[in-house]
């Protein structure tokens, strides 16, 4: 079901020309016989609804006669209830009676809790979109595995605070632009199949170099691995390019990769990889010539747990036709994995369990070349997140540069990979704890005068929340 609203009576709600081409745009692609996986006469369209009741029944209907999956997608304004709810704007919504004009994503939730199909899919593009995530997941954001209804999946164009953008004269809103881009064009080099997954990423990386609203994603069971589209592009080459450099954050240019890191695998797909040269326990790892990636070892110390984890980076081809680098670890459905001892590392690895890495094109070859004395991690490879609360306390004079600007580097990484918007939102640029960073990386004889200036105990609390955050992530493997 395809649901937009372009036009509003009410003088208060702009009308959004774009929300009717992203209907045709959505229900061109969807249904084209070489990319969509939904027949044409499947693919219900609803555009410029007046009232709430007329969705609500149409989406009953449909809902009860979906088997396999159910697929709604909402654009038009969205606006938020005095407790924060997420209601969607109809044609005769009236901003001050939200509750008896507009629909409210509460139905929506129902609805699917009812609904016989195995996979449930939303995809909002309105405003404060994420509160459909904060609504799927309940007030306990300890439990993220186990949010709203099972094999549900909601994929939103803003965070719960956020507005969406809709530029004026764009042929499509921002997101659902971005989208249709990627199944139209698809993904050079990629699978055969665009998964909600796949599409995520590939989306949280466009928008975030754009400077657009990062969006969110929340899923339970397996059905982020359902696949939405065929990838046009699977079998073009990805263009050649040169060794690419880190960026610990979708956009951020200015932060590179250890260079003394040692890889556990290294492709040679590439021109520019064979010149680095494989240094000792590298092993190959291509699928037909056209991917390759490295992957090292990780320690994290949170201040409960601590262990190893594995992590590379993959390439991600902007609208510029520039290559950046966005991190991936061994995470399984946004959680990262955590272990003891190489032993146990080494024994996930070759168990062919499912989890992020093992979604990248040759992972078989890297995984059955992992060894235990390949998982020692360099230096510039351990991050301990125990040491920065204490270190904070300890005055501005002794605030370590080399332990915060680690700190943010894997904070970001792991908040990228997992989708951690929150955590992305408090490092981001301009925020106080990236004005710190940016500080802390161009020292000179005035950053200590410089760092004098930030409220200690408000960076102490900001971080103490990002690490909370992240240990509320972690599955710690124990040696057995």
């Amino acid at each position: 079901m395809l649901i937009g609203t372009s036009t509003y009576q009410s003088a208060d709600l702009t009308d959004l020309p774009a929300v009717r081409n992203n209907l045709d745009g959505l229900a061109a692609v969807l249904t084209a016989p070489a990319i969509g996986a939904i027949s044409p006469d499947h693919c219900v369209v609803i555009p410029d609804p007046t009232d709430a009741r007329t969705v609500y029944r149409a989406l009953r209907k449909y809902a009860a006669a979906a088997e396999d999956t159910l697929l709604v997608y909402f654009a038009g304004h969205g606006r938020t209830g005095p407790r924060n709810e997420l209601y969607l704007g109809l044609a005769d919504t009236d901003p001050d009676e939200l509750r008896v004009s507009a629909l409210a994503f509460d139905l929506i939730r129902d609805v699917l809790a009812e609904c016989p199909a195995a996979n449930r899919v939303v995809i909002l593009d309105c405003c404060f979109s994420g509160r459909a995530i904060q609504d799927m997941s309940g007030a306990d954001e300890r439990i993220f595995g186990q949010i709203g209804v099972e094999g549900t999946y909601v994929l939103a164009s803003a965070p719960a605070n956020a507005v969406a953008l809709a530029p004026v004269g764009a042929t499509y809103t921002a997101f659902t632009g971005e989208l249709l881009n990627l199944l139209n064009t698809g993904v050079p080099g990629g699978p055969d199949l665009l998964t909600f997954g796949t599409i995520y990423r590939r989306l949280l990386h466009t928008t975030s170099t754009r400077g657009l609203p990062i969006p969110g994603q929340r899923g339970t069971g397996t059905v982020d691995l359902l696949a939405l589209a065929r990838n046009v592009a699977a079998g073009t080459p990805e263009k050649s390019r040169q060794p690419l450099e880190h960026s610990g954050e979708p956009g951020r240019q200015d932060v590179g990769p250890p260079t003394t890191s040692t890889p556990l695998a290294d492709g040679a797909a590439t021109t520019s990889a064979r010149t680095r040269g494989n240094p000792p326990g590298r092993a190959e790892a291509e699928q037909d010539g056209s991917h390759s990636f490295d992957v090292t070892p990780v320690e994290i110390i949170f201040p409960h747990e601590a262990g190893l984890t594995l992590r590379t980076y993959t390439p991600m081809l902007d609208e510029a036709g520039t290559w950046n680098e966005v991190p991936v670890f061994l995470a399984v459905r946004g959680r990262i994995q955590l272990f003891d001892d190489h032993a146990t590392l080494v024994h996930y690895v070759r168990a062919n369990v499912s989890h992020d890495l093992a979604a990248l094109p040759g992972w078989t070859s890297v995984a059955g070349s992992v060894k235990a004395a390949n998982l020692e991690p360099d230096d510039a490879d351990r991050y301990n997140l125990d040491l920065v609360p204490q270190n904070l306390a300890a005055g501005h004079d002794l605030w370590d540069p080399d332990l915060l600007i680690s700190a943010g580097e894997i904070a970001r990484d792991l908040a990228c990979a997992l989708s951690l918007n929150d955590v992305l939102a408090a490092l981001a640029p301009g925020s106080l704890l990236d004005d710190l960073d940016e500080i802390l990386r161009t020292g000179g004889v005035f950053a200590r005068r410089r760092l004098r200036r930030f409220d200690a105990a408000e960076v102490a609390n900001g971080w103490r929340s990002i690490i909370h955050r992240l240990s509320t992530v972690v599955d710690h493997h124990q040696h057995s």
